[in-house]
C-alpha cells in the first residue's frame, strides 16, 4: 500500500486525506494541535463538512489513518503534501 503524509490536518487537510483514503492509500496526517488526535482517539471527532466524519474516523479506527505531530513522520513516504499555507513559506 502506498503511504502519504500530509503536513496541516485542519479544514483544508481533512478534506484531502478523506479523499486520499477513498483511493485505498495509507495517510500519515501531520499537525501541531493535539485536540486532533485525541478527538480520533476518543471517537468524539466532528466537523461540519457533510462525509469527512464517515470517511476519517473509520481509517483512523482500521489503521489506515494515522495522526501525529512529528514531523519525522514524513521520511520513507511516497509522497508528501502541504495543505497549510503557512507551511508554505
Amino acid at each position: 500500500m502506498k503511504k502519504i503524509s500530509v503536513v496541516g490536518f485542519g479544514k483544508i487537510g481533512q478534506a484531502v486525506v478523506a479523499n486520499i483514503l477513498n483511493h485505498g492509500v495509507h495517510v500519515t496526517a501531520i499537525d501541531i494541535n493535539p485536540g486532533l488526535k485525541k478527538a480520533f482517539e476518543s471517537g468524539t471527532y466532528e466537523i461540519n463538512e457533510k462525509g469527512l466524519t464517515e470517511v476519517l474516523l473509520p481509517a483512523y479506527k482500521s489503521g489506515q489513518l494515522t495522526i501525529t505531530d512529528d514531523f519525522s513522520a514524513i521520511k520513507r513516504k511516497y509522497c508528501c503534501y502541504r495543505s497549510h499555507p503557512a507551511a508554505c513559506r
